[in-house]
């Protein structure tokens, strides 16, 4: 919260992704600044020098926990610091309706970002200075907007350097194919390369679809005279995906991803009628080493491959915790 900021459909700020609002941002009468220097935001850095961690930050499934020393020496005040980062919430609704996301709650509603802020968002990028990186994507599919491509461009031709995490599930023309081909960074939201798996749990999506769009983009980078985007892969490690990492991992060096970033399931209510998925912390102990070692298997293979690994969170130091602790049990 001291260097970061994302903006919700509704213009409202947050401190991160898995954080509520702490105010809303009035271009015509507010600086980003003014609400990132609030008190909300002011109490919430105090909290996190002193290690009093709201039950959101103590539960944090992004970020590993560090010593208060080193929060409190790296950020010697609460006062807020220059941006390094800017999120964008384009849109909360999705093209996809995975059974394990808060997309496919009852009762969830998605909302777009007016495109009448756009103008405000492009000024508060623009003077943020080239090569300033923007994240197009929330909780929600940006390509699902129906004017995405406007309001990327837009940044793209102020100098931002546009990050965005997508599914790349659906077909896309050829004027989105040339903006995602402008990019600097894609992240693939993909958990699986078993059909039948990412057909129940995903579903809507089909891996087909996905190798194409990333041909294509690769394609339209070529005619452009572009290097086209860095491509990194966001797995969500749960019971079903775990046995099936090792073959994700192949794909990801086949399909020439640079990184791969896993992650932990976060668990909503089951649906009822689906296949629905579970954290892999709640399996029995046969299970749980099975796992563990199959996420080790598939950190080799990208490691030998060349991809960079990283685990969200480092939630597989707390696989490892809980067989100790099985172990010490008896």
């Amino acid at each position: 919260p001291w260097v970061y900021a994302e903006l919700t459909p509704d213009l409202e700020v947050r401190p991160c992704c898995n954080y509520s609002a702490l105010g809303p941002w009035d271009p015509a009468s507010h600086s980003l600044r003014d609400i990132r220097d609030s008190a909300p935001f002011h109490s919430l850095r105090k909290n996190l020098r002193s290690g009093r961690l709201s039950p959101t930050c103590a539960a944090c499934h992004m970020k590993p926990k560090v010593p208060v020393e080193t929060m409190a020496r790296q950020f010697p005040s609460t006062d807020s610091l220059e941006l390094t980062e800017l999120r964008i919430d384009m849109t909360s609704r999705c093209n996809l309706r995975c059974v394990y996301c808060a997309v496919s709650q009852p009762g969830y509603q998605g909302k777009d970002i007016a495109t009448g802020n756009f103008d405000a968002i492009v000024s508060l990028a623009s003077a943020q200075g080239r090569d300033f990186p923007v994240w197009l994507n929330g909780h929600g599919e940006t390509t699902f907007h129906d004017r995405w491509t406007e309001l990327a461009g837009r940044l793209l031709d102020v100098g931002s350097a546009l990050h965005m995490t997508t599914n790349l599930a659906r077909a896309f023309d050829d004027g989105e194919l040339a903006c995602l081909s402008r990019f600097r960074m894609i992240q693939v939201s993909l958990d699986t390369v078993d059909s039948g798996l990412l057909r129940e749990t995903r579903r809507k999506m089909q891996l087909p679809t996905v190798v194409r769009n990333l041909s294509e983009i690769h394609a339209h980078a070529m005619s452009q005279g572009l290097s086209g985007p860095l491509l990194t892969l966001g797995c969500v490690v749960h019971d079903l995906s775990y046995p099936g990492l090792p073959d994700l991992a192949r794909f990801a060096v086949e399909q020439g991803f640079s990184g791969v970033t896993f992650w932990d399931l976060v668990k909503y209510p089951d649906l009822p009628g689906m296949t629905n998925v579970h954290p892999v912390r709640d399996l029995h102990r046969e299970q749980l080493v099975e796992a563990l070692a199959s996420l080790e298997e598939a950190e080799q293979i990208l490691l030998q491959g060349g991809v960079a690994v990283q685990v969200a969170g480092a939630f597989a130091d707390s696989w490892r915790e809980r067989l100790q602790s099985d172990q010490a049990d008896g």
